[in-house]
């Protein structure tokens, strides 16, 4: 969809002069905001985040690149981008996790075993 085919919502914000944010602008602002704050996977980041806050697929994000994202998304996303800058995100379903929940002995545990493993299988260097 391009701008020239947006909703009617998209369409009628934009003839009054409103910002229409799409889902491959807040990619790219919240990469860069997270870049500047030193975060090293920014991008994986926002779009995690952003796919969480949208209730979809990492890779609708691509798909419905040009999509405006509606104010009540926004402000969900907006307030997971917020404590991004201060917590780390479960990667696997766009979760933040904070420092105080500590890390899941289980999955660390189960980290361990799998890099001690592939040490061991692994060819000795020359």
């Amino acid at each position: 969809m391009s701008a020239s085919e947006a909703p009617p919502a998209a369409a009628a914000a934009r003839a009054s002069g409103e910002r229409v944010w799409t889902v491959l602008e807040l990619l790219r602002w919240t990469t860069e905001h997270f870049s500047a704050q030193g975060i090293d996977s920014a991008r994986l980041d926002a779009e995690c985040l952003l796919a969480h806050a949208l209730d979809v697929e990492r890779l609708r994000l691509y798909i419905d690149f040009d999509k405006p994202v509606n104010d009540a998304e926004r402000g969900s996303f907006r307030e997971l981008v917020r404590r991004r800058a201060r917590e780390l995100v479960d990667l696997r379903d766009g979760r933040i996790v904070s420092a105080a929940q500590g890390v899941n002995s289980e999955r660390l545990e189960a980290l361990i075993e799998l890099a001690e493993s592939a040490l061991e299988n692994a060819p000795a260097p020359a």
